[in-house]
């Protein structure tokens, strides 16, 4: 499950450990075994996380219900997990909702995201616009960014809710202000496009900047493209390279073709079909179909020895790197 303590929760009790003791452990469970809410969850964490103690699903689930029983909203939270991916227990959607709906009653804005989520999908329980807006927004409300990120976009696009562009405005930037990337990405493209928002070039760079800043590979590679075209920034070569790299080696396949095709044309460095290959390797194995054209176009012009050549270099980096084939 690797289910992870939450930031209200650690603010509030500051007694988990990492890298648990034996004697913290045997500590921890005479205080769980005595009923003590806290230490159940505690316990619960750590054998879900293998943390003082070998990583065990069922006696993870043993733990997480009891305090959830006594009301612990981030073990009812972590319940529902549990119930969700089958972890330590058969999978049952419907008690994943149970638990989750359990948590959100007590303003756990993680479970009233998620629960929301099901109403709107009708995964668990009775499809429910209405609830399901219900809970996203209070979770939103509570300042989740993702939630704030997923409101926005519902009122952008009229999903389950009447079309409205200022309140999809409203919470798109409330998310990006929060430091989510995606809803920082998505904020710049509508500032570039004037997408439900006054066209403003500056406002948009800042944003995907910010998010290609975050790691989003998306942007990054959006950011590169614009650096190399100077749509709505000044051209920067080196600049471009730079983000179109960086969202490269994060798997992204889109960007591993456009590095391909730079290094077999020779434009902005130097021309090199060994590398050149590889990246179109790379894209072509991250499902970017155009890649494996120009890999079968480029063989034509390659010797054996090249070919070998490149194929032991995507080994050598994959190997380094394994983000460059989208693995986490």
């Amino acid at each position: 499950m690797k289910v992870f303590l939450s930031v209200v929760l650690l603010l509030t009790f500051s007694v988990v450990c990492w890298g648990c003791t034996p004697q913290e452990i045997e500590e921890l469970k005479e205080r769980a075994e005595n009923g003590e809410a806290l230490a159940q969850y505690n316990l619960g964490w750590a054998y879900d996380n293998g943390d003082g103690v070998p990583e065990d699903d069922e006696e993870a689930f043993k733990w997480y219900m009891k305090a959830a029983e006594q009301g612990l909203a981030q073990a009812q939270y972590n319940l529902g997990w549990a119930y969700d991916n089958g972890d330590g227990v058969p999978k049952d959607n419907k008690k994943t909702v149970k638990w989750w709906k359990k948590a959100a009653e007590q303003e756990h804005a993680d479970a009233q995201f998620n629960l929301g989520i099901r109403y709107f999908n009708g995964e668990g329980v009775k499809k429910d616009t209405d609830a399901g807006l219900k809970w996203v927004t209070s979770a939103a409300e509570l300042g989740d960014g993702t939630a704030q990120f997923n409101l926005g976009i519902r009122y952008f696009n009229g999903l389950g809710v009447k079309k409205d562009t200022n309140a999809g405005l409203k919470w798109v930037t409330s998310a990006a202000e929060l430091g989510d990337g995606t809803a920082q990405f998505n904020l710049g493209i509508r500032y570039f496009n004037g997408l439900g928002v006054k066209k403003d070039t500056n406002a948009g760079l800042k944003w995907v900047t910010s998010a290609a800043e975050l790691g989003n590979a998306t942007a990054q590679f959006n950011l590169g493209t614009r650096y190399f075209s100077g749509q709505g920034v000044e051209v920067d070569t080196n600049a471009g390279f730079k983000w179109i790299t960086s969202a490269a080696e994060q798997g992204l396949g889109s960007a591993q073709l456009s590095l391909g095709v730079k290094y077999a044309t020779g434009e902005i460095v130097p021309q090199n079909n060994e590398k050149a290959f590889t990246w179109f390797y790379l894209a072509n194995r991250n499902g970017n179909e155009s890649a494996g054209y120009w890999m079968g176009g480029l063989a034509k012009e390659m010797t054996p020895e090249q070919i070998a050549e490149a194929q032991k270099l995507s080994r050598e980096m994959v190997e380094a790197n394994p983000r460059l084939l989208g693995e986490k």
